[in-house]
């Protein structure tokens, strides 16, 4: 079946609005991707995610902050509000990744606030997304605005990705509730950049203690990687990187969203040896 998510940074999902399609064709994916844009890259997940997505095209909708690590990965002179309002079909915004040459994005504007995208212009888009994307990821913006409240409303299902820190836990919480709010039922949980030391000592919270606050199913442990920064400033993928914890648990958590059953990953504690096989490339 085709999908479409949203991304945030608590993760959205949505209800799959009636659609027609081509009959081989199967109906798109809407998901979105929640992240607290104040404590993580809201780029990252969305981008991982969608290059190890082993279906047809995966198309990832980029509708939070531009990010320069991202969208210069290939160059585009339109965007999603000259989709949107249609002065150029959405393929011709689309710009197509360099290593992935069946993953796309489409650009937010560099110039447009968030305003300028209404929930039924991307309601309508995503119509359109769907007869040609198995899965759309949508990444949303930070907040619980008119920028966030447009993001879910094409979503079948949300992602929220959030902290083991007592702040990014309680405003996961509330996006949780408005998406409730919004008969968003389909509510997924990305718990990013945990390090097992602080974990251990008290000092950061345990996955029992967010379980018990936000009680939503957990699709996705990732550890706290300096890779991520080498990748992200190469512009090079992470996913596919045997050296990196953080690459392989992006690769589960896509293999969870496609129905696989798969254990979660236990974590390296940053110790002398770890620090030392790290400085040796093992």
């Amino acid at each position: 079946m085709s999908t479409t998510l949203t991304v945030t940074d608590e993760e959205i999902g949505g209800n799959e609005p009636s659609v027609v399609t081509e009959p081989s064709k199967p109906f798109g994916f809407i998901q979105p991707i929640i992240t607290q844009v104040y404590k993580l890259d809201p780029s990252t997940s969305h981008w991982y995610s969608g290059q190890v997505i082993p279906v047809n095209d995966p198309l990832i909708v980029k509708f939070g902050e531009y990010n320069n690590t991202i969208e210069l990965l290939n160059y585009s002179m339109y965007d999603l509000v000259d989709v949107t309002e249609g002065r150029v079909p959405y393929k011709k915004a689309l710009v197509r990744h360099k290593k992935y040459e069946t993953l796309f994005l489409l650009p937010t504007s560099q110039i447009k606030d968030k305003s300028a995208v209404n929930p039924a212009q991307l309601m309508v888009l995503c119509d359109e997304l769907r007869k040609q994307y198995d899965y759309v990821i949508i990444d949303c913006p930070a907040g619980i605005e008119q920028g966030f409240k447009t993001a879910i409303a094409a979503a079948d299902r949300a992602i929220v990705v959030t902290m083991p820190e007592v702040s990014a836990v309680r405003d996961a919480d509330k996006i949780i509730g408005e998406l409730g709010r919004a008969e968003k039922d389909n509510i997924s949980l990305i718990v990013n950049r945990i390090r097992p030391q602080m974990v251990e000592s008290g000092d950061m919270m345990d996955m029992s203690d967010i379980d018990d606050i936000l009680s939503i199913k957990c699709i996705g442990q990732i550890p706290d990687d300096e890779m991520v920064v080498t990748s992200a400033n190469r512009g090079e993928p992470l996913v596919g990187n045997p050296k990196s914890q953080a690459g392989r648990a992006y690769d589960n958590i896509v293999r969870r969203i496609l129905g696989e059953e798969v254990p979660f990953m236990t974590f390296e504690k940053d110790g002398l040896f770890t620090r030392l096989k790290k400085a040796l490339g093992m």
